[in-house]
């Protein structure tokens, strides 16, 4: 483990989102931060952190394709300062529940939401 994290996927995701730089990106700084936040808390223990471009993915699996088809959360910063959490249920019959919120409102939704996985 580094730095704290539940696991290494945590810092990969990091250091994908420190790769976003310059123009456009200049949210991402405060979704690092709430992500590097969750990556330390008790509730993502077990999770695996899963990043595409920006969007994070939480999920309880290690692999390919069941972060996708398996139950999972996904997170996507917005460049309004908002964030999009998105929650997918384990059987693809019932729908997925999305939340827009501010940054700040985030990490309290997110540990709630990882806290079911």
């Amino acid at each position: 483990m580094n730095e704290g994290f539940t696991n290494d996927s945590w810092s990969d995701a990091l250091a994908r989102y420190d790769k976003l730089v310059g123009a456009g990106w200049q949210h991402i700084s405060d979704f690092r931060n709430l992500v590097s936040a969750i990556g330390r808390s008790p509730e993502a223990a077990g999770l695996i952190a899963i990043t595409s471009h920006d969007t994070l993915m939480l999920s309880p699996y290690t692999r390919y394709p069941d972060w996708f088809d398996g139950r999972h959360i996904r997170v996507h910063p917005l460049p309004n300062g908002h964030v999009r959490v998105t929650k997918y249920p384990e059987f693809p019959q019932r729908p997925a529940e999305t939340w827009t919120v501010s940054v700040a409102e985030a990490q309290d939704l997110i540990l709630r939401l990882i806290a079911d996985l």
